[in-house]
């Protein structure tokens, strides 16, 4: 079975990160019966300043999603 991972990137997305999910998981079942695929759903929140992670954290718990938060303020401290 070949395998597929949809990345639904999140940086200050809280008035959209959750009906675009929504939308995704509406297909998922569809697009992994048609194809054979296993498929998975991945939201990489990037350091949102806004409530994204929350409901991120939120998502999660609904459905079979993967969030992946990255916090942005280490990428920046210097080496050293």
């Amino acid at each position: 079975m070949r395998e597929c991972v949809v990345v639904l990137p999140a940086y200050n997305e809280e008035e959209n990160v959750r009906a675009l999910t929504a939308e995704w998981m509406k297909y998922v079942k569809v697009i992994k019966d048609k194809y054979n695929l296993k498929l998975r759903v991945v939201v990489v929140n990037d350091g949102s300043k806004d409530s994204t992670q929350s409901i991120c954290e939120e998502l999660e718990k609904e459905y079979d999603v993967t969030v992946i938060t990255q916090n942005v303020d280490n990428l920046h401290e210097k080496a050293g």
